[in-house]
């Protein structure tokens, strides 16, 4: 995806930046899909390379001795994680023909030669397997491979093999201490189950009661057409290796733990993509990534944690019917790309931190939202009525030397308590309905760094607070060709109604200084009825002068929209009234308690990589 994104993302960087040097930059959400107008960066060499004053992230090792992530410190972070600790044990790809066990399957029946030949027992349709060792299987089997052991080690190690149940699972692991599947390099091998089973003890193709570790080079095709493709009640660790995974329900179940180190994953589901259940034990319930490519399809959510996402590495696209990533707890993404092409909500969690990241969201609902239970919000039996109005100090987004970039038509940027803007570059297209905001923030949204726009509807408008240390200026749009209000209502989820004085999409705003040199220009995906431009370099004292233009010959053409003078964090161009934040005024910011420690000590990410194809809008209910 790095490089399938690559064009668009140097576009981006090389559009902020030389914003910020007031050389006459345009940003375009329509534009972007098809690089008009674009200004690009490549090294002689043809890579793409981030322009001066951006550090290039390199990727980390996240396997250290003790767990932990060298290079991040979340020491000021408002949450905490562990990282898991990587087994040795995951690297088991081969096997001594000596030591091994060869079951060649042919119908529903098999050959059964080596080592544990005698732990091996074959009737009509199943093949058991009752003790420790490695088993070599190739060939076709219309029934099951039974696995029942007291806490050994069982090692299947398929060479070709093509295993279809006519009745439940077509792997069953019981009673072991580790179900390992190594596919042998170069081979195909499918394995998929029935659509009845005659046991209520399992549900998918792959089950196990014990940890799953999938290695090897090979390519592995799983079915699942009774519910899930795999499942186990423990671990599941994805090391290497090409999957194709489907399943009627959710596709991959881990109710400890899902670990994805290296190779190739593509997910289609019915329900949810990737799952993980746990909630009670305290080292468990995450789901970790650090390297690899996982392309998802699912009904339902893309990703499903009851407790941390930590994706600190790897590729990431999602195409959901609900949420393209969901956690409980916490999101991580460092050093990765994700890409959340439809969704309801996009990326969901108490707390959400990208740090160097590349990051595209397109969604129906939120963009980004920071919600759910904290430690901070426990119910004390004392609330008001309108306590559903106060901020959440446990909720924080972190946009931390990223690139990111989301189309919604619910709330952008939508956090219960903090939004924090350190460094990278942001840009949300937002809502047309003015029931939602391109941000929302219960608390505060503190600015130091980076590069940030924000356009959308103004009935819910909400800047960056006051205690931010850049400087913001908030654009309203012009009124529409004729001049009349349209209040239709929105086509898409919210209650709201369009804003009065609305742009059509493929009308931008311009910002010039008072020598007529353009500071930073933006053409919203969508229509809009205000533009927020934070972090471009507006200097104190300096007047700035607010044009609107389409990328079409209209009457929009060049209409001036208003001018100020820079005298504070946030301005103002046109007649705008802010929505706040609970004790804040205009634009938010406010006494809610204290914000949480943060040193800002980010680079400003590798490059912002998107692609830029807007899909259409979805279609309502």
């Amino acid at each position: 995806m790095k490089k399938r994104l690559a064009a668009l993302s140097i576009c981006f960087v090389a559009v902020f930046f030389t914003a910020c040097t007031q050389n006459g930059s345009t940003v375009s959400g329509d534009e972007a899909a098809s690089d008009n107008g674009a200004v690009s960066v490549q090294d002689a060499g043809g890579e793409s390379s981030a322009p001066e004053g951006v550090t290039q992230v390199e990727h980390i090792d996240t396997t250290t001795e003790d767990g932990s992530v060298a290079g991040i410190d979340l020491s000021d972070r408002v949450y905490s994680l562990s990282f898991p600790a990587y087994s040795e044990n995951y690297d088991y790809y081969g096997y001594k023909d000596e030591k091994a066990t060869y079951i060649e399957m042919s119908g529903n029946t098999a050959k059964v030669t080596g080592d544990d030949a005698d732990d091996v027992s074959v009737s009509d349709g199943l093949i058991k397997i009752g003790g420790k060792g490695t088993y070599v299987l190739s060939g076709d089997f219309e029934g099951q491979i039974y696995a029942e052991t007291e806490d050994k080690n069982v090692r299947l190690v398929l060479n070709g093999v093509d295993i279809t149940s006519p009745d439940g699972p077509a792997i069953w692991a019981v009673g072991a201490k580790n179900l390992y599947i190594t596919m042998v390099d170069g081979t195909e091998n499918s394995i998929s189950d029935s659509n009845n089973y005659s046991t209520s003890e399992a549900s998918a193709a792959i089950s196990a009661d014990c940890d799953i570790v999938i290695n090897g080079g090979g390519k592995l095709t799983v079915s699942g057409n009774y519910s899930r493709a795999i499942h186990t009640k423990d671990d599941l660790i994805l090391r290497s290796g090409s999957l194709d995974i489907t399943a009627v329900g959710d596709a991959v179940k881990g109710k400890d733990s899902i670990k994805v180190y290296s190779g190739t994953y593509t997910i289609n589901a019915g329900g949810k993509g990737l799952v993980v259940t746990e909630k009670e034990d305290e080292e468990k319930g995450y789901f970790y990534v650090e390297g690899g490519t996982i392309d998802i399809t699912a009904g339902d959510d893309g990703i499903h944690c009851n407790g941390n996402v930590m994706i600190v590495g790897g590729e990431l696209d999602i195409n959901a019917g609900d949420d393209g990533i969901h956690a409980d707890k916490a999101v991580l993404l460092y050093d990765t790309d994700v890409n959340v092409a439809d969704c309801k909500e996009g990326i969901e969690g108490t707390v959400i931190d990208m740090v160097g990241s590349v990051v595209n969201v397109n969604s129906s609902d939120d963009g980004l939202n920071a919600a759910g239970d904290t430690e901070e919000s426990e119910d004390d039996g004392d609330e008001e009525p309108w306590d559903f109005m106060a901020g959440n100090e446990g909720n924080v987004i972190y946009l931390d030397g990223s690139n990111v970039y989301v189309n919604a038509y619910g709330d952008g940027l939508d956090s219960n308590g903090y939004i924090y803007l350190t460094g990278g570059n942001v840009v949300v297209d937002g809502p047309e309905n003015s029931g939602n905001g391109f941000f929302d923030y219960g608390v505060d949204f503190i600015m130091t760094g980076g590069t940030l726009i924000g356009a959308g509807s103004s009935g819910m408008l909400q800047t960056i607070s006051e205690s931010s240390t850049v400087t913001c200026i908030a654009v309203a749009a012009a009124a529409s060709d004729d001049g009349s209000d349209d209040n239709s209502e929105s086509s898409h989820d919210g209650p709201g109604r369009q804003d009065e004085g609305s742009a059509e999409d493929g009308t931008g705003i311009v910002i010039k200084d008072s020598a007529g040199n353009e500071a930073v220009s933006f053409y919203p995906a969508k229509s809009y009825s205000a533009i927020v431009f934070a972090g471009f370099g507006f200097e104190n004292g300096e007047t700035y002068t607010a044009e609107s233009k389409n990328s079409a010959t209209s009457n929009l053409d060049g209409t001036e929209l208003g001018s100020v003078t820079i005298d504070g964090i946030v301005n103002y161009i046109g007649d705008l009234q802010t929505f706040g934040a609970p004790g804040g005024g205009p634009g938010g910011g406010s006494d809610f308690g204290t914000p949480p420690d943060f040193d800002g000590e980010w680079p400003d990410g590798e490059k912002p990589d998107f692609d830029g194809e807007h899909p259409d809008r979805p279609e309502s209910d």
